[in-house]
Formats: C-alpha cells, structure tokens, sequence
C-alpha cells in the first residue's frame, strides 16, 4: 500500500501550484481576508462556523489558520498535503475496520488494492483544490474514524466517536448524518444503550447545526420545513445524483430506490438483532422437550431425561424474556448432563421390582 501513497504524494508536489482553484477564493482567500480584519478574537472564531453557501467547512477553516499562522500566508501546497493525509488516513480507517479478528499481517495482502481504487490520481479536484479536500475527503474521514471508534468498547473509543461526528458535521453539511447512521449501526450490532448515547448527540448537533443556519440569504429551519414536499425532492435528488446522472427526474427515482433499499436492508438487521420473545423460548423449550422426552415404553433409565428436559423448561422460564433459544438449548444440554448424576441406584432397577415397591 505505501506504493501509491507514495507515488500520490509525488504527483501531489507537483500538480499542486499556489493559485486559488474555484470554491478556493471565496472558502480560503476570502475566509482568510474577513477573519483577519475582524477586531476581536471571538469574531475571529466565530467566522470558523460561518456557512459556505450551504455547509460549514471546520476542517479547511482551522488549516487556513493553521498554516497561516505558520508560515504567514496562505500555502495552498500546505492545505492540499494536508488533505492527502486525510485520504490517508481514510484508507487506514477502512483497514481497521476490515475483518478486525483477522491478524494485521494477514489481511494486509489482501486489502492492498483498495488503495489503488482510493489513492489514485482519477479525483484530480483533490489534488488541485484544497476546498475539495478538506471538506468532503474531511467528511468522509472523520466519519470512517467516527464508525471505527463504535465498533469497539470503553471510554476511549467513544470520546474518539463524539469527537469525530462533531467534527463530520460542521465539516460539511453531510456530515450532520454521521451520528445518526452510528446509532443505526450500534442498533444493528445488537448496543442499544450506546445508540441512545448516538441518538441524543445527533439531536444536539442537529440543534446547533441548524442554530449556524442565517436567515438571510438561506432559509432557516422553519421556513425549510414549511416545504416539505420541495424538501423530499430535494433529498431524493441529492442522494440518487450519481446514480441519476444529476438528472432531476431519474435522480429522485435512483434517490428513492437507494433510500428504500437502505431502510429495508436496515429492518431486516433489526429484526435478526432482536432478542427473541417469550413465545420462541417456549418453541425452543417444546421442541427440546419433544426430542428428549422418552416413550413409556423405554428403559426407565432413560426417565432421568425427563427430569433434566423439565429442570430446562424451569430455567429457561426463571430467565429473563430476553433469553433467546440458544441459552435454553444451553441450560437444557446442562440439565441432561446433570440429570445423570440425579439418577437413583433404584431407577437402574426392573419395572416389576418397582411396581412392588410402590405396592
């Protein structure tokens, strides 16, 4: 993988140039310009939230300042090897997320040639404008990291995961997703306490995203969602653009293609991740019962499974409701194992020398 990570950043030293390319005036030239003319330092900070025509660019802001203040003007060598780093560090995400069990070493090979389908030179936009890389490469990053840190357990991990999806969502106006798709992940991996975490800051960065919103020249919130059949057709534009080919009829149809897909394939991983109801432990119970339960006509040896399949069903309903099929096959194959330490020396004996002795 370090080949063409290599190879990007040769190309990168040299396709970059210092002149402003497009978006690159107004988001780097003309940020820096009004912020250094303001009077104070918290007008200053606050033009870091300032919206560009409809998104928060964070990232992009805090490298403009970043660099200026290091080198004292705008290196916009510095800011496109800055969103290299962050391409970068997507692949390494994506890594980390790739078959986690399996030994670094071992899926090395095999992930390599995701790096030649992510670090090449075909999004040229990267290479030459810093305003593309460091807002929607930034994005994509910080949410990659954002999902990575969800995946595993501790303190660490989701302070790693707010911090992340904070930053996602006043990178670019995308962003504000992030919390949200990390609850659904967290559903879907069967976490709900950690979900409702997601959830609560989704509606917290919903809150001050929309708080950032000006009421003029853009429509704040309310006047957005006065309209919300002009929203709907909006979002399914947005979302199904590539695949439409940005054209507005078949893009809403590739938008609600790929929204129903999403929220069936969502369903169905809700479905196989909750916990089973009463009704199927009993199932489970009735049919480890049926499978156990000896004829009247065997060895009495065999009645000592009739205590352990009854033993099951007891703690299978002593467990909470949440219980699902596999604990009670798992408490029942413990109770059959136990029943054989159950079994008298009397049941070992003739039917007829028991009859007697219950006579």
């Amino acid at each position: 993988m370090a080949v063409p990570v290599a190879g990007y950043f040769a190309l990168l030293s040299t396709a970059s140039v210092e002149v402003p390319y497009l978006d690159d005036y107004d988001a780097v030239v003309d940020f820096l310009l009004r912020t250094l003319d303001e009077d104070t330092a918290s007008a200053r900070l606050g033009r870091l939230l300032l919206l560009h025509n409809e998104h928060p660019m964070l990232t992009l802001r805090v490298a403009v300042l970043g660099t200026f203040a290091i080198t004292g003007g705008i290196n916009f060598g510095a800011l496109n090897a800055l969103g290299g780093l962050l391409l970068v560090g997507l692949l390494a995400a994506m890594f980390a997320a790739s078959t986690p069990d399996t030994p670094p070493a071992e899926r090395l090979l095999p992930f390599a040639p995701a790096a030649l389908f992510l670090i090449q030179p075909q999004y040229w936009m990267v290479l030459l404008s810093s305003t593309t890389s460091l807002s929607s490469v930034a994005v994509t990053t910080w949410a990659a990291v954002t999902f990575v840190a969800l995946e595993r357990d501790g303190p660490l991990a989701r302070a790693i995961a707010i911090l992340t999806a904070a930053i996602a969502t006043f990178s670019l106006a995308n962003g504000i997703l992030v919390p949200w798709l990390g609850a659904a992940m967290l559903l879907l991996r069967g976490r709900p306490r950690v979900a409702r975490m997601m959830a609560g800051l989704g509606l917290v960065l919903t809150a001050a995203f929309a708080a950032i919103v000006p009421e003029n020249p853009a429509p704040n919130l309310a006047a957005v969602l006065a309209s919300p059949v002009r929203l709907i057709l909006y979002v399914l534009n947005f979302v199904g653009g590539s695949a439409g080919f940005s054209q507005s009829g078949w893009s809403a149809v590739c938008g609600a293609l790929l929204l129903a897909s999403t929220g069936f394939l969502v369903w169905q991983g809700l479905r196989a991740a909750a916990p089973p109801s009463s009704h199927s432990c009993s199932s489970s119970s009735a049919a480890s019962a049926s499978t156990q339960w000896p004829a009247r006509n065997k060895a009495p040896a065999r009645r000592s499974s009739n205590l352990a399949t009854a033993s099951m069903v007891r703690s299978c309903w002593r467990r909470p409701i949440s219980v699902g099929p596999r604990s009670c096959a798992a408490a029942g194959s413990r109770s059959v194992r136990s029943g054989r330490r159950w079994q008298s020396p009397s049941s070992s004996r003739s039917p007829a020398s028991r009859s007697t002795n219950r006579t």
